[in-house]
């Protein structure tokens, strides 16, 4: 048997690597999140109504006039009711183009038809529903309590927020007046003193503790103040949140929060029932709109 060189070794050690590799990417799923993504999020509509469900509403109404115009018209909107045979010779004296696509035209009017009456029935049942929300919200003052409510909220949370970052800054500003006063107060020699045979200073020389002392002297009062103005902020800031906490309680509105529920509840409806429901059926109103259009030229 013929050994293997050294080179060869690392090219089979290599080629193993890159199938384990392969074996392990395959394993590998997909995030589900990106298979299959939820759906998009719709506003709520428990403060006033979103401007995209008033937009999907106002081009749901357009589209359903735009129907009923046609159904006007006594060509089609008498097909509703007609025999086949009625409605093909009705075809051939005004539109004799189209008598031949009679029955398919009929049958795309009985979908435009139901599909028109279907949306203006959820597009009507949604709007007397926002129009009662909004009537509750001005009769109650809803949106000036929920206003007025969050903002102490937010009051309360800054002054929390104010109140952690004083207290950590007061306890760094307590340990740096710590090690001031730990170096001011060493052993540390500040000076050394040369002298003659009689006992005379003839020479001084200050050491690197000295300046390092000095340093302390002057900092370690600016370090005691400044921990103790912000533990003072931070015991203002503690008390300003106690005091708002006071005041959301003292606050509340059992009758407005009931209205709340409410309004939540009813923006769920909306927006899980409702709103996708008139999607689905403008979706389809449309889809039934295209095959006519291309059958007779009409233009909604």
């Amino acid at each position: 048997m013929n050994p293997v060189s050294p080179l060869g070794a690392r090219a089979v050690r290599c080629l193993a690597g890159l199938g384990l590799a392969s074996v392990l990417a395959a394993c590998h799923g997909v995030d589900p999140l990106l298979a299959n993504p939820p759906p998009p999020t719709r506003p709520d509509v428990v403060l006033r109504t979103p401007y995209e469900l008033a937009a999907d509403l106002a081009q749901a109404a357009r589209d359903e006039a735009a129907v009923r115009k046609l159904l006007a018209e006594p060509l089609w909107g008498d097909a509703l009711s007609q025999s086949p045979e009625a409605f093909r010779a009705a075809l051939s004296l005004k539109r004799p183009a189209l008598a031949a696509q009679a029955d398919a035209l009929q049958a795309r009017l009985g979908t435009l038809f139901t599909a028109a009456s279907a949306l203006g029935h959820t597009a009507q049942q949604l709007n007397v529903r926002l129009q009662a929300m909004d009537q509750v919200r001005a009769q109650t003052g809803f949106a000036a309590y929920v206003a007025q409510r969050a903002d102490l909220f937010n009051q309360r949370a800054d002054a929390h927020r104010a109140a952690l970052r004083a207290g950590s800054s007061a306890a760094a500003q307590e340990a740096e007046a710590q090690r001031q006063r730990a170096i001011r107060d060493s052993g540390k020699v500040e000076r050394i003193d040369y002298v003659n045979s009689a006992g005379r200073v003839v020479d001084s020389k200050y050491t690197l503790a000295h300046d390092e002392k000095q340093r302390a002297r002057l900092l370690l009062p600016f370090a005691h103040a400044a921990a103790r103005e912000q533990a003072e902020r931070a015991a203002s800031e503690t008390e300003k949140a106690q005091r708002l906490a006071w005041v959301i309680e003292a606050t509340r509105d059992g009758r407005i929060e009931a209205v709340e529920r409410h309004l939540f509840q009813e923006s769920d409806r909306i927006t899980r029932e409702a709103w996708p429901r008139l999607d689905a059926q403008h979706r389809a109103l449309r889809a039934a709109m295209l095959p006519f259009s291309a059958l007779t030229g009409h233009a909604f």
